[in-house]
């Protein structure tokens, strides 16, 4: 069975039940090193993404461009449409709408952080 592109779940038992009582004992160290190894090529990935996100919204351009997202999703006011709902169902079909479009914002000002070296923010409930 293969997790991942490095993470063999049959390379992992074998070292671990194929090296008697010392495999066993250590198969929380190896599954340890996989994790840590693994939690570096998402980060590397991570970055290199930012680091793309971050070239788009340089300069005169792309800093207009990013201001108009958030004027257009963070700081706008409710739509016509939003204030009008008449059922319940709609209101909450606009609001999974715009609150998808802040994901949107959200994810690239969280991408230009991580560029800048920084922690991305959490969002939603997370602390």
């Amino acid at each position: 069975m293969n997790l991942g592109a490095d993470f063999n779940l049959d390379d992992l038992m074998q070292n671990a039940l194929g090296g008697g009582w010392d495999g066993i004992e250590n198969a929380g160290k190896t599954a340890a090193l996989v994790n840590k190894e693994e939690t570096r090529k998402l980060r590397e990935e991570e970055r290199r993404q930012a680091a793309i996100i971050a070239k788009v919204f340089s300069g005169k351009a792309g800093r207009a461009a990013l201001q108009l997202l958030v004027d257009k999703t963070l700081l706008r006011s409710a739509s016509l449409e939003e204030r009008n709902a008449k059922t319940a169902e709609h209101r909450a079909m606009l609001a999974e709408r715009r609150e998808g479009q802040r994901d949107v914002v959200f994810m690239i000002l969280d991408m230009l952080r991580v560029h800048k070296g920084e922690d991305p923010k959490p969002t939603g409930g997370e602390a």
